[in-house]
């Protein structure tokens, strides 16, 4: 059954706990234990985009750059699909422009990408109404396009995503304390993944509080429980299991 509840925005300082937890270098207050990837990004596109926040906007395509094979794009997908489209207008289209950006060389993103269908959108502009002055131009002659976004349903001037690339960790770094993060290194981005990692953490987690948590079917959980059982003992000597 498909879930339609709105997932559970962060902000601010709750946010940056998260974020960092995936590997962006945001100054934490809390350690945070595996907090969910793809609900973090699309918070952090809420506070970027919606709420106007540059640093979080900048850091989330930054982190997307480096670490897109990382993402469940069918989890993402389902998450931006629940925004409202009235309230979240831009959100979604900053989605659509991202998933542009990468469906040639990932189809995953091909059906996040036909999310938006309309004209072009002058990213500075997107709350300007009547006849107040418009300065994506402007912002352009003065620092540059961004050329990141060429070919997507975003024109934006350099700056308006800050591009910091070294705040962002390393892969090898992230997995080695975001246990989802690790198994959809080693498996690929999936929901088995994300419930193979989950019973790391917790063995006896039910299938069902399985499914629940990691917002797959209840079919997939217990087809991986079924198997984790199977390779769990294992797991006591590291020479013969991740």
């Amino acid at each position: 059954m498909k879930n339609n509840q709105l997932f559970h925005i962060k902000t601010g300082q709750d946010l940056a706990n998260d974020f960092h937890a995936i590997g962006a270098n945001f100054a934490a207050d809390e350690k945070r234990t595996d907090p969910n990837i793809e609900a973090t990004l699309v918070s952090a596109s809420i506070e970027g985009i919606h709420m106007d926040d540059h640093r979080f906007r900048g850091v989330l395509v930054d982190w997307i750059d480096a670490h897109s094979l990382r993402i469940n794009v069918e989890s993402l997908t389902r998450l931006v699909r629940q925004l409202p489209e009235k309230e979240y207008k831009f959100v979604l289209i900053f989605w659509s422009a991202i998933a542009q950006r990468l469906a040639n060389s990932d189809p995953r993103f091909r059906r996040l990408a036909g999310l938006y269908k309309g004209k072009r959108l002058d990213f500075l502009d997107r709350n300007m109404k009547g006849e107040e002055k418009r300065i994506t131009d402007m912002f352009i002659d003065l620092k540059g396009l961004d050329e990141r976004f060429e070919g997507t349903c975003i024109r934006a001037p350099k700056n308006a995503f800050p591009h910091r690339p070294s705040q962002i960790f390393k892969a090898a770094s992230i997995a080695k304390t975001h246990m989802p993060f690790r198994y959809r290194t080693m498996m690929g981005a999936s929901f088995r993944a994300d419930v193979w990692a989950l019973l790391r953490r917790k063995p006896d987690t039910t299938a069902y509080q399985l499914a629940k948590l990691v917002g797959c079917s209840t079919t997939t959980a217990l087809r991986v429980k079924h198997d984790y059982e199977i390779l769990k003992r294992d797991y006591s000597n590291r020479s013969r299991a991740a």
